[in-house]
C-alpha cells in the first residue's frame, strides 16, 4: 500500500460574507482586516447533542494570545499545548463573546470546550494548526526564494 499524504488546502475566503447559521455577538470587536473563520459543530458530533448545533468564531492568534495559551499549558505535553492554542483562537461561542473568567454559562469557554467533546476539540486544534502555518507551496517558496546562506568573515 502506497504512503498517502493528506494535504489540506485552505478553505477559500469570501470577503464580508457571514454564514446564515452564525450569530455574531454585538459586543464582539473584530480587528479591521482580520480574516475570521466560522466553525459549526453538528449536534451529533458533540458530547451534548441535546444542545443542538454549536458554533465558534475564531481568528489567528497574536503574540499575546500565544503567551496566554502557553502559560495555561506550561506543564502540559504537545497535545495540551496545541489544544490551548486552538482554544485561545475562539473569540465567540454560540452567539456570545467568550468570557475567560466564567466557569459556566453563556460565553464560558470552559463549558463550551467540555460540551463540544473530543471530536470537535480536535477540529478546533486542526483549524489552529492549518491556519498558523504556511501552506506547502508557501514553505517551498520560503526555502527556495527567501532564505540566503553566506559564510561571513
Amino acid at each position: 500500500m502506497a504512503d498517502e499524504t493528506i494535504v489540506e488546502e485552505p478553505v477559500p475566503e469570501i470577503e464580508g460574507a457571514t454564514p446564515d447559521w452564525v450569530v455574531l455577538p454585538p459586543d464582539l470587536k473584530i480587528p479591521p482586516g482580520r480574516v475570521v473563520a466560522f466553525l459549526k459543530f453538528r449536534a451529533e458530533w458533540t458530547d451534548t447533542p441535546n444542545n443542538g448545533d454549536r458554533q465558534a468564531v475564531v481568528w489567528n492568534l497574536t503574540d499575546t494570545d500565544e503567551k496566554l495559551a502557553l502559560k495555561r499549558a506550561a506543564s502540559g505535553d504537545a497535545m495540551t499545548i496545541a489544544g490551548e492554542l486552538g482554544r485561545q483562537a475562539i473569540r465567540a461561542v454560540d452567539g456570545v463573546k467568550v468570557n475567560w473568567m466564567l466557569p459556566n454559562g453563556p460565553g464560558s469557554i470552559d463549558q463550551f470546550w467540555r460540551e463540544i467533546g473530543s471530536k470537535c476539540r480536535q477540529m478546533v486544534t486542526r483549524w489552529y494548526t492549518q491556519n498558523h502555518m504556511l501552506t506547502q507551496a508557501e514553505q517551498t517558496d520560503f526555502f527556495e526564494n527567501c532564505v540566503v546562506l553566506r559564510t561571513m568573515g
